[in-house]
């Protein structure tokens, strides 16, 4: 990417994050409904996904969900939306929210907010195959006597086993890391026996062993400054990477020291920002935006984006 590019993204990530505390495709319109939903993997929220709406084969909103995968659209009734959700490091999926209801329930007033509509994200890994995704997974339809959103299973791919799957994935990966951490309690590494404990909770927060590890861990570590030095040495050297344009690598250390220190708000906000960035990169690029052009062009991109994308900051 061009530098000028690269300066006009982060100033787009800067000015618009602290906003709100949900992404919002657009305020209320005439006959349109509030639907609330969030991304999540194995039920836990996924921050800093792209979403990009599709109305009739044409992109009319991008927008990107907050630090807890939140988001709000406002949806017009009797139409087809497809959302296409983009994330580093996550497939490429499409999931389709029909608004089709009854003249009847028009009349009575409509939806007035739809809630509480999770929508799974998949991570990449070499098992699961990329053809899955080739189609809109999911599709959303309003039980009008239950007055929710729901599956159409007719429709739908069976996503359930998928989960499963990713889920296996990630135990057999915290049962690897966890020996890791092994080796690195019987060398003294007690910092990085830390770190690699946490993460092992992170794939599998229930990783009974893990849990009594990282205890005993804990209680070494106290009364010493070892944690709060290395999450000191982690900020200083992904302040450097990130002011030098390495944001991946920044973005690493600066979940290292979030993990030393969860309680800090300035590592996770940096995760989140950085987060943002390469996922508006990743969206962009596989759409041939991000291209060195013209000053004028740069500009003009800059200010659509800041129209079109709301990054925001949670509560």
């Amino acid at each position: 990417m061009c530098w000028p590019m690269r300066l006009i993204i982060w100033f787009i990530i800067f000015l618009l994050y602290p906003l709100s505390s949900l992404a919002v495709s657009e305020f209320a319109v005439a006959d349109s409904f509030r639907f609330e939903g969030r991304t999540v993997s194995n039920e836990s929220p996924v921050p800093a996904v792209i979403i990009n709406i599709y109305l009739d084969d044409k992109r009319i909103k991008q927008l990107l969900t907050s630090r807890q995968g939140t988001f709000v659209l406002y949806l017009r009734y009797n139409k087809e939306y497809t959302l296409e959700l983009v994330k580093k490091g996550f497939f490429i999926e499409k999931v389709v929210i029909d608004t089709k209801v009854s003249d009847k329930l028009v009349k009575e007033g409509g939806i007035d907010i739809a809630i509480d509509n999770d929508i799974p994200v998949f991570e990449i890994y070499p098992e699961i195959k990329a053809e899955t995704f080739d189609k809109p997974i999911l599709y959303y339809v309003y039980n009008e006597r239950n007055y929710y959103f729901e599956v159409d299973r007719r429709r739908s791919k069976p996503v359930s086993g998928l989960a499963g799957q990713i889920k296996g994935i990630k135990n057999r990966s915290a049962n690897a890391e966890y020996k890791q951490a092994l080796n690195l309690i019987k060398v003294n590494n007690l910092v990085e026996a830390y770190i690699s404990l946490k993460k092992v909770l992170e794939l599998s927060p229930s990783h009974a062993q893990a849990i009594a590890r990282l205890k005993e861990v804990e209680n070494q570590l106290k009364g010493t400054d070892s944690l709060d030095r290395a999450y000191e040495n982690f900020i200083r050297k992904a302040d450097e990477l990130r002011k030098a344009g390495k944001n991946y690598q920044a973005q690493m250390l600066y979940k290292r020291a979030a993990m030393i220190n969860s309680k800090d708000a300035y590592a996770a906000s940096y995760v989140h920002r950085i987060d943002s960035l390469l996922s508006y990169q990743y969206s962009e690029e596989r759409m041939s935006l991000t291209v060195c052009v013209p000053k004028a062009m740069l500009l003009s991109k800059a200010a659509n984006s800041m129209k079109r994308l709301i990054i925001t900051q949670s509560l």
